[in-house]
């Protein structure tokens, strides 16, 4: 995509922190954050460097690989069905005001014993990772390998980037949505992305760059002759 700004993995980092900074400025607002996509080759640290900020300015990470889910439930929570029952005196039989949402395997029992159908609902189940989520905690959200997912995977998660929500349940206030991908160019086996999908966040194409590579492998303190390796032969990686 010819629009993309091309950064190196060190201008990616001073990048993403400057996104988040703004990000953090438009919650203050009560606005929710366009959506973050980082593009770039397998490999070069997109999701390690997300990962790496997330630490240290206290974000608490949940990765989704888009491409590793085979049911939707597992990202959007699973559909379930309830029905609204009002409640009656157990003995003289005047109905209360009061009326409750009851999960459908429980209402034909509670209808029989104490109360009467009065209308149904399907909503979703908040999803399994949001449970140690509180509503004040800084988070991330990364959709990892996001044009690597089944089609249907792909439509649910641009809800959530667009929305926040899906059905009943929202992200918290405090959530960055950040996204990777690998390029669209015949060289790996990903979906295309429409016009309305890439108007809905904003990308940067990540760039494997030898001299930041270096600089990293150091601080890791990898072996100094695998670096000079890379150094001396970048076009091999």
């Amino acid at each position: 995509m010819s629009d993309q700004i091309k950064l190196t993995p060190e201008e990616t980092y001073t990048h993403l922190i400057q996104y988040m900074s703004n990000a953090e400025k438009q919650i203050s607002r009560n606005f929710r954050p366009t959506a973050l996509c980082v593009e770039g080759k397998a490999g070069i640290a997109k999701t390690s460097l997300v990962k790496q900020i997330a630490e240290e300015k206290g974000y608490k990470l949940h990765q989704i690989n888009a491409a590793m889910i085979d049911d939707l439930g597992h990202l959007i929570g699973f559909p379930i069905k309830e029905y609204l029952i009002e409640f009656r005196d157990k003995e003289n039989g005047v109905a209360t005001k009061e009326s409750r949402w009851i999960p459908a395997e429980f209402s034909e029992d509670i209808i029989r014993q104490n109360g009467t159908f009065i209308d149904s609902r399907m909503t979703y189940a908040v999803p399994h990772w949001l449970k140690d989520i509180e509503a004040d905690d800084k988070f991330i959200l990364l959709l990892d390998d996001f044009t690597r997912g089944n089609p249907l995977v792909m439509q649910a998660c641009m809800t959530l980037v667009e929305e926040y929500r899906y059905g009943n349940w929202e992200l918290p206030k405090n959530t960055i949505i950040i996204l990777t991908t690998n390029p669209d160019n015949g060289e790996y086996s990903v979906s295309s992305l429409d016009h309305a999908q890439r108007t809905r966040m904003r990308y940067i194409n990540m760039k494997f760059d030898v001299d930041s590579w270096a600089k990293w492998a150091e601080s890791f303190g990898l072996d100094g002759r695998c670096i000079n390796f890379v150094l001396h032969n970048p076009e091999l990686f």
